[in-house]
């Protein structure tokens, strides 16, 4: 059973975030591969949710908290697998990528790249 690619795009000339309707519906994106350029950020869909349900993309910021400390970073694709790499915003974590089809459940989706990159200088 394979999967449809999905995604959503930041538009940088009008720093709007466009769903994936939008692009199909009022953009007129009808492919299934969506390539960035200058003007259009695509952010793919993972195919997974966090534990509230809410749908996780390439370049999401996501947090988690393990042992009491809270952990922060981007969702990446990395060595094939959806991971949060957060070893930009914990240097003293030398672990600093956990793999999220194994632990979307304790991951929260916070924000995004393009909208909120302050979160990542927390």
């Amino acid at each position: 059973m394979s999967r449809v690619n999905k995604y959503r795009a930041w538009f940088v000339e009008t720093q709007t975030m466009y769903s994936w309707e939008d692009l199909i519906n009022r953009i007129g994106i009808s492919e299934s591969i969506f390539i960035e350029t200058e003007l259009w950020k695509p952010m793919q869909y993972t195919g997974l949710k966090d534990k509230n349900g809410a749908e996780i993309y390439d370049g999401d910021i996501a947090q988690y908290i393990y042992k009491g400390l809270s952990y922060v970073g981007i969702i990446i694709m990395r060595y094939g697998s959806w991971v949060l790499d957060h070893r930009m915003t914990n240097k003293e974590f030398n672990q600093g990528i956990l793999h999220l089809y194994h632990h979307r459940d304790i991951v929260e989706v916070i924000g995004d790249i393009h909208q909120n990159p302050e979160l990542l200088k927390k």
